[in-house]
């Protein structure tokens, strides 16, 4: 789907799946397996200003990821979800520290795609009312023709 102009910029972050973060431009994502193990790549932020506030596991190593500004209403810029692939990511659990700016050739990010852009007009969720916190992705039951169901949560502190 088409993204969200604000979104645009470049930048190299974090992934954290507990909390919404922003580390400036590179950072390490944490995968942790059924098993206890974990595997750590870089992930390319949109922007260094976003967080990221959820991953949702599609397979062993494709993940669905909620990076937003933490924006509500009509000052809301970016809640998007995006599809990665850490298949040809390096592994940099190993690595003592990362460079705050440009990533050394050796070391190769995660592949990033926009999966949805929620501001997209067609949604209904841009504009005054547009939420702060999207914050949880989950799959619901299969649907009667096989498609999955994606479940997106938002955190609204209670307001109505």
């Amino acid at each position: 789907m088409a993204g969200n102009s604000a979104c645009s910029a470049s930048g190299l972050g974090a992934i954290a799946s507990d909390h919404p973060l922003s580390l400036g431009l590179v950072a390490r994502n944490g995968l942790y397996q059924a098993n206890g193990a974990t595997r750590e790549f870089v992930y390319p932020m949109t922007d260094s200003s976003h967080g990221v506030s959820e991953i949702l596991a599609m397979n062993a190593h494709e993940f669905l990821v909620i990076e937003r500004d933490s924006q509500e209403g009509l000052a809301a810029k970016c809640k998007q979800v995006f599809r990665i692939d850490v298949r040809d990511a390096t592994e940099v659990s190993r690595v003592e520290t990362l460079p705050t700016d440009e990533l050394p050739t050796e070391i190769r990010p995660v592949q990033k795609r926009l999966f949805v852009d929620l501001l997209d007009p067609r949604f209904g969720l841009a504009g005054a009312h547009s939420p702060e916190k999207v914050e949880g992705l989950a799959f619901g039951p299969p649907l009667p023709d096989g498609r999955r169901l994606l479940v997106i949560a938002v955190d609204n502190d209670f307001r109505p």
